[in-house]
Order: structure tokens, then sequence, then C-alpha cells
């Protein structure tokens, strides 16, 4: 898992990434200020999505995983979803994790529900 480390307070953010296998996505962040919220959008060759909001999520990308070959985390310090324009500046935090870290992190969520039943 790697953290995106180059998030600033900017409304608007658009950055590239290459992945270890060598293929790449970018992502793009807007701040609604009278909606108080973060809408993302995700590009890649074969796939595009646009106009979702971001909340917080061991993986935003979960409904895509048959295809996709990454996911992206969003972790809150205080566990609300990020509303405000210094965000990522401030509590939360963004991962880009390959299908190995998309894996550790289902079993993890899988085995903490099977404790609690």
């Amino acid at each position: 898992m790697k953290k995106i480390s180059t998030l600033s307070s900017q409304p608007s953010q658009q950055l590239t990434f290459v992945l270890d296998n060598g293929n790449s996505f970018v992502l793009s962040l807007k701040y609604q200020p009278t909606q108080e919220q973060w809408i993302y959008n995700i590009e890649t060759e074969n796939f595009s999505l646009k106009g979702a909001r971001l909340v917080n999520s061991s993986n935003i990308l979960h409904q895509y995983k048959n295809i996709l070959d990454f996911g992206i985390a969003c972790i809150s310090q205080d566990e609300v979803d990020p509303f405000l324009d210094t965000d990522f500046t401030t509590r939360t935090e963004l991962f880009v994790m390959d299908k190995n870290d998309i894996e550790q992190v289902e079993s993890n969520i899988i085995k903490a529900f099977a404790e609690n039943i």
C-alpha cells in the first residue's frame, strides 16, 4: 500500500500514478464547497469513473475489483467522510493498493467480522 503524499488543499487536483505492473491511472479530485464534499474521477486506458463521492473506505473502488487491478483506500482519523477543503492536509489520507494489498485488506475485514459474530 502506498500513501498518496502529494495531496494538498487545492480544490482541484489531478494526479497520475504508474502501478508496479506498468499500468497507469489518473485520479482527479474536486472539492464541492456548497455540498461540503470531495468528488473523484478515475481514468485508465479501458475504464472511466466520473463524479463519485469520496468516502471513508478500505477500498473506494471495491465494486470494480473485477475490472481494475488496483484500489484506493480513504481513511480519515476521525472516521468522518472528507468534507473540508483542508482534509488532505489535516485528517484524511489516500492509499493506492495493488491486488495483493486488496486481498490482504479484505481478508482482515472478513477475519474481524468473523471474530465479532
